[in-house]
């Protein structure tokens, strides 16, 4: 099983093996990979994991993290799995055990809670509800409350499940996959040194010390449970590990008791949080080389609680020169609900290609920087443009892209759809999208 392999300062479990299962991860401080996976497991027992949920992006089948339903509406995962991610980007497949399969009772994703102490660097508080948009119909899991060891003590098996790579750096299943492995003791996992050191606070470690069987890329976000007086409980969210089953590597996974008050707050709406509503990508007409353009970037709040915006940045790229901020209302505003601010860029170019400018507004209630785009093509003063032709300007055409399809990506550059089978990622954005995405060299070659 597998999250997408993310390749940041430490990689989430998402397939199971601090691999999101987007790419790989790297522990803070070191050029180690993480990895998430199931790995040495078994087909799993249907029956058993009838909650278990697929997270996939709007428009495709293919999954990318694991999940569970908590029923009412509800899906419990990891924070890394949809950190970045807008709501109308996501669906689930509730029950679906397929990889790639049209199995399971599909949702779209109309809200995403993360914990408010989540960290991007260390995955820490690596926890996240989702909310659908509408009641599914289908069987929910008992998830931990109180205490870990109400449940379990060290050397006791618990049950992990996910569609996420069985080796690492491996294929994937055709079917849900399930491993046993053990829990293992906070003081023995911290002796793995690195990031191993800090866990034990809002996470757990349960695997062997000489490998073999661990969760890994594709697998993050799933389920880890054990069967409590006959009775399936969840314990934990696969989070991260280093690599997918390796000697003296344990698998890491948020501890759901330990931050059980907080998942209750957000089912029980007793969460208040701002949202601002923002246009992620605007693309200009195009203009030619010497010429300025401008834009003007407004941002919403949409949510009941107040949003504090503390800095505003932007960012060149591709051919785009001189960009400044003319105005700015932004910096520093305190946003009640249904208030709106502005920041107003101008930009040129100095030579033809895609002009690119970002916008990176850090707010208080967001756990990472909400960025906005503004790109338009350069034209020389023949009305030509460098760097050749593309079919789409991602993400337009996402849905219809297939071997051979090129692209212009968000980040100016142009990408081709590789050669079947790696054609069968390039609709599946997130962890794919060209150019950004931490596993895109698995769908895009780059032009």
């Amino acid at each position: 099983m597998n999250k997408w392999k993310v390749t940041f300062t430490l990689t989430a479990l998402y397939a199971f093996t601090v691999f999101p299962a987007y790419s790989a991860a790297v522990d803070p401080g070191s050029e180690r990979v993480y990895e998430p996976r199931i790995v040495g497991g078994v087909d799993a027992i249907s029956q058993d994991w009838r909650f278990f949920t697929q997270i996939t992006s709007r428009f495709s089948n293919r999954s990318f993290c694991g999940a569970s339903y908590l029923g009412g509406g509800y899906v419990l995962t990891a924070a890394h799995c949809v950190d970045g991610d807008l709501p109308g980007d996501l669906a689930v497949k509730v029950g679906a055990h397929q990889y790639n399969g049209t199995d399971g009772l599909r949702a779209n994703v109309s809200q995403i809670h993360i914990h408010p102490q989540y960290v991007r660097s260390t995955l820490s508080y690596d926890i996240a509800v989702l909310k659908l948009d509408n009641d599914v119909n289908a069987p929910a899991v008992d998830i931990a409350t109180g205490s870990l060891h109400q449940y379990v003590i060290e050397g006791d098996d618990l049950r992990v499940a996910g569609v996420g790579r069985l080796s690492e750096g491996g294929i994937s299943p055709t079917i849900l996959q399930e491993v046993t492995v053990p829990l293992v003791s906070d003081h023995v996992c911290q002796q793995s040194g690195g990031s191993y050191q800090n866990v034990g606070i809002d996470n757990f470690c349960a695997g062997y010390p000489q490998g073999q069987k661990d969760s890994c890329q594709g697998d993050s976000g799933g389920p880890i449970i054990v069967k409590h007086n006959n009775q399936i409980i969840q314990l934990g969210i696969v989070s991260w590990g280093i690599g997918c089953a390796r000697p003296g590597q344990y698998g890491v996974y948020t501890d759901i008791a330990a931050l059980r008050e907080w998942v209750d707050s957000v089912i029980g709406g007793q969460v208040d949080t701002p949202s601002l509503a923002y246009d992620a990508i605007t693309n200009l007409a195009d203009f030619t080389v010497g010429e300025r353009v401008s834009h003007a970037f407004t941002f919403k709040n949409t949510g009941l609680a107040q949003a504090n915006i503390t800095r505003v940045n932007i960012l060149e790229a591709g051919v785009a020169e001189q960009a400044v901020i003319v105005s700015d209302t932004c910096s520093s505003a305190s946003l009640n609900q249904h208030q709106s601010c502005s920041v107003l860029v101008e930009f040129g170019a100095g030579t033809p290609g895609n002009a690119k400018v970002t916008l990176s507004l850090i707010a208080h209630h967001s756990q990472s920087a909400i960025e906005a785009v503004v790109q338009a093509s350069v034209l020389s003063a023949d009305g030509s443009q460098n760097g050749g032709s593309y079919d789409y300007a991602y993400p337009e055409g996402l849905g219809q892209y297939g071997a051979g399809t090129i692209v212009l990506g968000t980040d100016g550059m142009r990408y081709q759809c590789r050669p079947y089978p790696n054609s069968n990622w390039c609709n599946s954005g997130g962890p794919y999208a060209p150019g950004t995405g931490w596993a895109a060299g698995d769908a895009w070659n780059a032009l």
